[in-house]
């Protein structure tokens, strides 16, 4: 809470500062206390750690140099016998009193001398045991004296000099070093356990110390490094809270470790602290009373001021303000005041002339007022009439909706009713085409065949706008085989290419997985392909796909008249059309109007690009999906063989009857053996009457009675136990029947199909499993 009086806040301010200044220089001198105090205690316990590493490396050292002196003797040879070795190791034992025991393994049994202090049973020992430089062993307890074996190696490879030293010198090292009142020096073998303490029960419990802080890291520090623990915060086996430092002895890899209780190492710090705490509270007392004092007499003058402002925001405007200034303010203040009394008698003066004004002001503000509620009213009226207009409008664009609606599902709706006779149709016109035999006959099929085509193409594109415009249409984009769609948009317009006498190529690398939505691709692919056979006269159509980085750039390119500059945005509108070279060349001008939307869905923007009498190029950017191994490239898609069906057993499943007596003539003039059924149960029904399992089966996705073409390929493969080939017939377009097809791996043919794709779909779906 911010105090109200201007005293108060001035008093916190000065106050605050000045505290918190004494408390920053105090926390200052207790880290600066506080480093200094550990940096000693360091010191201190490095001192104490280094004394008894020394003394007891030194007595290591004697006892090594005693060793080693006996054993430079050339034992074992000529004026060397046992019995000067045994002198050699009594005299041994003289000069160094930590020997409890010396024994000297040999080859030669006679040289296998033990001398000892006491009457003890020499140990065997083999000369495997003697090690190629001097070594120290485990330390191990007799009767509760800690006991180490030192090895020496002789003159001779083999034999070498085994000590056994007692250490219970080590306690009293140990015990002889104090650190203040509490401090203790120790020492930790190689195997991390405690082996001289000042307390000796420490010692004899053996304890492992492997585990302790300082203990682990020091055995983790670099072997050179003198103080690999200096001054580290541990917590001793007792569990009081100590500061340790440790240094090595390098020969038995022994740690000398100094600690000191924290409270007692830090003693000192605790009673600077507690002194420079109660200084800073004093300091503290007298700054907020100098503070309150100052703020007070700093504040005064200025509070009368404010007394005086209130009176003239009051609308006080008769006296001045002079009187209520103490003069011991100092002389701005006063002059503050008279400006405060000159500011009055202005405030009065203006205060006359601008009654005047609003008086003025007032009456101007009034006729415009007049004006303004005139103009509203006419306002009001205009806005009447508009609010009508909309409605009006509003109703005719509710109209036209509707009507636009109307038709769009009458056209989504349709399209299996629709699709159906015209696939029917087309079917049996290639039958009969094959049974005629008369040229003037043929002639006549072949221009039937051509309209159907036709009809065909223009009643796929406009069921394809009305799903567009229904929103019937949802991209799925996921990993596809490139080369694989190309390669079928190529066997289905070849022989349409192939008819006009054009080349219809395929340029792209193999093995190049991108994302998108296989099916709606392969419609953009067919409508582009499709758009440039019917333009071009001479010449070619060309399907290229080049890699650029992560992306790869699809083509189709043309050699027909290409399109003018100004109808290059125009062809992507609905019903536009362009005339060829030779006469109107047909269609309703709706494919790249679909091809145009259908990209914009995938997310593949159009890219167009067309000279007058050369031709004209359409590409799209595919993303490439990363990880998948690249292919050569290829030249071209590998015809499928079309002597595949030759004596296929084809089993043919529709309900409509004209459409499986279409299939079954077709299948039959490719050479097929087929057996036909008119519904799911039927299918089943046939195939066990038969011996042979179908190799292939050609099905409708609609069979009624609860059946659908994706259920009965399922249902067969699972009773014959084999992946039957498929071709799953729909005029259904939606996705869902898409994903159901491709579940089952079948190949899916879209209504109206012509015998041409009908034939590539069925030598497609045998090819997936050879």
């Amino acid at each position: 809470m911010v105090p109200s009086s201007l005293a108060a806040r001035y008093a916190l301010m000065v106050g605050g500062l000045s505290i918190g200044l004494l408390l920053a220089a105090g926390g200052l001198h207790t880290w600066m206390a506080y480093r200094q105090a550990r940096t000693a205690i360091a010191e201190l316990q490095r001192v104490h750690t280094e004394a008894a590493a020394q003394e007891i490396a030194q007595a290591l050292r004697r006892t090594e140099d005693t060793l080693r002196d006996a054993a430079k003797m050339p034992w074992e040879r000529n004026g060397f016998g046992v019995e000067a070795l045994r002198e050699e190791l009594a005299r041994l034992l003289v000069l160094a009193p930590a020997v409890l025991d010396v024994r000297h393994a040999s080859p030669q049994p006679d040289f296998a001398v033990f001398v000892s202090r006491a009457d003890r049973q020499a140990p065997s020992v083999a000369p495997a045991d003697c090690q190629a430089d001097t070594h120290y062993g485990n330390t191990r307890y007799d009767a509760g004296v800690p006991l180490l074996e030192l090895s020496v190696p002789t003159h001779r490879p083999g034999s070498c000099l085994i000590a056994t030293l007692n250490l219970r010198f080590l306690a009293d090292v140990v015990s002889g070093l104090r650190i203040g009142d509490h401090g203790q020096v120790y020492v930790v073998d190689a195997a991390d356990h405690l082996i001289a303490h000042p307390r000796p029960t420490h010692a004899l419990r053996q304890l492992s110390l492997g585990d302790y802080g300082p203990v682990a890291a020091a055995r983790s520090a670099s072997p050179d490094q003198r103080w690999p623990v200096n001054g580290m915060d541990a917590v001793d086996v007792d569990g009081v809270p100590v500061i340790v430092t440790a240094a090595p002895i390098p020969g038995p890899r022994w740690l000398v470790l100094a600690q000191q209780p924290r409270s007692e190492a830090l003693r000192p710090v605790v009673t600077s602290v507690a002194q420079t705490l109660a200084l800073v509270l004093l300091a503290g007392l007298l700054a907020a009373m100098a503070s309150v004092w100052f703020s007070r007499r700093m504040a005064a003058p200025i509070v009368a001021l404010r007394r005086a402002t209130a009176r003239i925001a009051g609308g006080n405007l008769s006296s001045g303000v002079g009187a209520a200034i103490d003069a011991r303010g100092g002389a701005e203040l006063t002059a503050l005041a008279q400006d405060f009394n000159e500011m009055t008698r202005q405030l009065q003066a203006s205060y006359r002339g601008l009654e005047a004004k609003v008086a003025e002001r007032t009456a101007e503000l009034s006729a415009a007022r007049d004006l303004l509620l005139q103009q509203s009213q006419d306002l009001a009226r205009l806005n009447e009439q508009l609010r009508a207009q909309l409605q009006a409008l509003a109703v005719s664009q509710e109209q036209a909706v509707r009507a636009s609606a109307a038709k769009t599902r009458f056209l989504a709706a349709a399209s299996h009713d629709l699709r159906q006779p015209m696939h029917s149709v087309s079917l049996l016109m290639s039958v009969l085409r094959e049974r005629l035999q008369q040229p003037e006959h043929l002639s006549l099929a072949d221009k039937v065949s051509r309209s159907i085509g036709a009809m065909e193409h223009l009643f796929s594109g406009l069921l394809d706008i009305s799903r567009l415009d229904a929103g019937a249409v949802h991209a799925q984009p996921g990993p596809q085989p490139l080369d694989d769609m190309l390669a079928r948009v190529l066997c289905s317009y070849e022989p349409q290419a192939a008819a006009k006498g054009l080349r219809l190529q395929l340029r792209a690398p193999r093995g190049v997985l991108v994302r998108t939505d296989a099916a709606m691709l392969e419609r953009v692919l067919g409508n582009l392909v499709a758009n440039a056979v019917r333009y071009t006269a001479s010449g070619g159509v060309l399907m290229a796909a080049r890699l650029r980085g992560a992306e790869v750039l699809v083509q189709v390119i043309d050699t027909g008249p290409g399109i003018p500059a100004a109808h290059l945005d125009d062809v992507f509108e609905e019903f536009f059309r362009l005339d060829g070279g030779s006469g109107h060349p047909g269609g309703l001008g709706l494919g790249l109007s679909i091809v145009k939307r259908s990209l914009a869905m995938l997310g593949h923007p159009l890219q167009v690009r067309s000279r007058l009498g050369h031709g004209t190029s359409f590409g799209f950017l595919l993303p490439r999906v990363a990880g998948w191994p690249l292919m050569t490239d290829t030249t071209g898609v590998q015809p499928l063989d079309d002597g595949r069906l030759a004596g296929c057993f084809v089993l043919l499943v529709d309900d409509d009857a004209d459409n499986r007596d279409a299939l079954r003539a077709l299948c039959l003039q490719w050479g097929c053996l087929v057996a036909d059924a008119s519904s799911g149960e039927a299918a089943l029904a046939e195939v066990d009457r038969h011996l042979r399992t179908p190799d292939l089966v050609i099905t409708d996705q609609s069979l009624g009675d609860g059946w659908t073409g994706t259920t009965l390929v399922t249902e067969l493969r699972q009773r014959l136990d084999d992946q039957l080939p498929a071709v799953v017939l729909t005029a259904d377009l939606s996705p869902e029947t898409d994903a159901q097809i491709a579940g089952i791996h079948a190949v899916k043919l879209a209504k109206p199909a012509s015998a041409q794709r009908l034939r590539q779909a069925a030598i497609g779906a045998l090819a997936r499993v050879a």
